[in-house]
């Protein structure tokens, strides 16, 4: 019985020791600010920039400025944007501020100048932003579920060997 108890004071240790590293309210005073990943649709006649005008702030939202760049001759006829995000100006302005609360995706949609004509939605190409700035996705916690089962299988085979030893 006392081998069982420091086994499992052992592992309630390890397991107390991780979990402080994971919690969500722990933060790096050092962290580099992240952004919303911001993925641009190919545009025909031009062609799109962005860049974050603030952090994800507490709320999670975040601003961002897109800019039109059209070729000679073409003009801006709107955004097609897809995602969670408010416009802060109008979807026919050549450099418009979004407030994002996620990825977001945009086409830039040209016409030539003075043509009163709607262009056509452009193919899409996916030019995704690769950029350090995005957020990095994928499962949270994997680590300590790793080594929360760990720790139980390691429990599991000490009580089995202790019990087989017994036995005998």
């Amino acid at each position: 019985m006392k081998k069982f108890l420091a086994v499992a004071a052992a592992i309630l240790l390890i397991a107390l020791s991780v979990m402080p590293a994971f919690a969500d309210s722990v933060q790096s005073p050092t962290a580099k600010p992240t952004g919303y990943a911001v993925h641009f649709n190919g545009a025909e006649h031009g062609s799109a920039t962005y860049s974050y005008t603030s952090e994800i702030g507490s709320d999670g939202k975040q601003g961002i400025r897109l800019t039109a760049v059209p070729e000679a001759g073409y003009e801006l006829a709107r955004w097609d944007i897809t995602g969670d995000y408010t416009a802060t100006g109008k979807l026919t302005d050549a450099v418009l501020d979004l407030i994002a609360s996620g990825d977001i995706t945009a086409t830039p949609v040209f016409r030539k100048i003075g043509s009163s004509d709607e262009p056509t939605k452009p193919s899409n190409s996916g030019k995704t932003d690769t950029s350090d700035k995005s957020p990095k996705t994928g499962e949270q916690g994997t680590f300590t579920m790793i080594v929360l089962g760990t720790s139980v299988v390691a429990l599991a085979a000490v009580l089995f060997a202790t019990k087989r030893r017994s036995a005998k």
